[in-house]
């Protein structure tokens, strides 16, 4: 997934409090900040489509080496797609460095805007005009969020290709590889679509429906956990709606609260433990309990994502917009 990791390093860029964008970009980024990171965000799922790509050539010869008792020690790894993986990453990550080192216009008024330090940590209120109760509450509800959310991104396309493997699915390897790749185009594609929505519905409802639709489909998961048609359409439908909602929240809490480089801090940390926890979860549940906890892990995450998303937007409701 390392070429997807370059739209992050575009988010930290345009996001923090200094604004150092191009004209172009700091007008879709004051008036439809959700819809402009769900078209940078595409890229994360582009570059993981490009890595199942670039690794399905392997899964099956690897697979081979690992069930023979010699290795043939000139057949080239499956290290080599993420090696070629990497060195995108860094040479692309070198290119927005010098974006970033470049002196541009500021298209701001730099006194008008609040600068953020690490300090800003300890007084959530900057983000709140003064309610500190409600700064800390949507810190944590932030927190949670992306826990679950980029978490559960994150372990569906890591797991799905052993679940339909070895669950009663009973997958190929080439199917599996197929419906991985279908999952991250599909991901891909509603991000980019979010872009669109965002103009024309509010955050609140897109927010709404692809909780609902992300939930619903789990569930569908779950319940028709042999269905092969089924695991199909809900799949599809899960990657439809669980994608839009990282970076539509962006826009929905700006809303509500000042979205401050603090605050994209609280954002990356919950999505770096989530990642972590849920991952190592499922594989430990995967690896004692059989396959068909890897569903009940997606309707429990879905199902967080839900109520944590409902949470915070009755705090929102309830002290009223910015």
């Amino acid at each position: 997934m390392g070429i997807g990791n370059v739209d992050v390093h575009y988010r930290s860029i345009c996001w923090h409090n200094e604004y150092r964008v191009w004209p172009l970009h700091t007008s879709i980024v004051e008036n439809n900040p959700g819809g402009f990171n769900s078209l940078m965000h595409a890229g994360f799922g582009l570059g993981s489509t490009i890595v199942v790509i670039l690794s399905n050539s392997y899964i099956k010869d690897v697979t081979d080496i690992s069930r023979s008792t010699t290795v043939d020690d000139s057949h080239p790894g499956i290290d080599v797609p993420y090696l070629i993986v990497g060195l995108i990453s860094i040479s692309l990550s070198l290119v927005f460095l010098v974006f970033y080192l470049i002196e541009t216009p500021d298209p701001f008024d730099s006194s008008s805007q609040q600068r953020s330090n690490f300090l800003d940590v300890f007084r959530p209120e900057l983000i709140a005009d003064g309610d500190r109760m409600f700064g800390i509450q949507m810190i944590i509800c932030t927190i949670l969020f992306d826990f679950v959310i980029i978490g559960g991104e994150l372990t569906f396309g890591k797991y799905v290709f052993t679940y339909v493997e070895t669950s009663e699915l009973h997958f190929s390897k080439d199917v599996a590889s197929m419906a991985l790749s279908t999952f991250w185009v599909i991901f891909t594609i509603s991000r980019c679509s979010a872009f669109f929505l965002s103009y024309c519905v509010p955050y609140s409802i897109l927010m709404f429906f692809y909780c609902s639709t992300a939930l619903a489909s789990s569930i569908g998961l779950t319940v028709l956990y042999n269905d092969v048609t089924a695991f199909g359409i809900f799949s599809c439908l899960f990657a439809a709606s669980k994608s839009p909602l990282s970076p539509l929240v962006t826009g929905w809490m700006s809303q509500y609260i000042q979205m401050t480089s603090v605050m994209f801090m609280f954002q990356c940390t919950g999505a770096a433990i989530g990642g972590v926890v849920l991952q190592w979860l499922t594989g430990f549940l995967l690896e004692y309990y059989g396959p068909v906890t890897f569903t009940y892990v997606v309707t429990g995450v879905s199902t967080l994502v839900f109520i944590t998303f409902t949470i915070m937007y009755l705090l929102a409701v309830k002290r009223g917009r910015r």
